[in-house]
């Protein structure tokens, strides 16, 4: 099935959305795109909820099938999530920065949303947020990963702001 919403329409859909596993979200324009590699809605739902500023406004088409068996849906899916700020440049010199793109290819195993402004030639600036590991080990490794190609890692620590004790710069703590 196949649906379009605005993007506030969209978030209620999702946070309702019972019984239901995403195949795809995408934005109807040419200046930004949505993916994800998570079927929950309700993922996706926290992750607009978290950063409203990284989806922007617009038309997004969300491509769905019901769910055969509704008790693989979680009430509560996760509890907390991992947001990072990533890029893939060009520089002048011809060569490439590839931040991004190694970086999703590395987290691949975990739960994901990423919006993104579409690529303008110079650079593809991205927002992911990424489903926080329950595992303490889990979460240490996806902390490495994000901050070995990420710009800015903010790990949800439940105090609702992004602070030095739960924020990275360039890999390193904020302080």
């Amino acid at each position: 099935m196949k649906k379009k919403f605005s993007r506030a329409k969209l978030l209620k859909w999702l946070k309702s959305a019972v019984g239901v596993t995403l195949l795809s979200i995408s934005l109807g324009n040419n200046v930004s795109t949505v993916m994800t590699n998570t079927t929950s809605p309700q993922f996706v739902a926290k992750a607009m909820e978290q950063r409203l500023d990284a989806f922007p406004k617009g038309t997004y088409i969300v491509k769905y099938e019901r769910s055969v068996d509704e008790d693989d849906q979680d009430d509560i899916p996760y509890s907390r999530t991992v947001w990072a700020m990533a890029f893939d440049a060009n520089v002048a010199r011809g060569g490439k920065i590839l931040n991004l793109s190694t970086m999703l290819s590395e987290i691949g195993e975990h739960e994901y949303v990423v919006s993104t402004n579409d690529d303008t030639g110079a650079y593809r600036l991205t927002s992911i947020m990424v489903k926080q590991p329950e595992n303490p080990m889990e979460l240490e490794e996806l902390l490495n990963t994000l901050n070995r190609h990420a710009s800015f890692v903010s790990v949800e620590d439940g105090s609702g702001e992004m602070t030095g004790a739960n924020s990275f710069i360039n890999g390193e703590k904020f302080t």
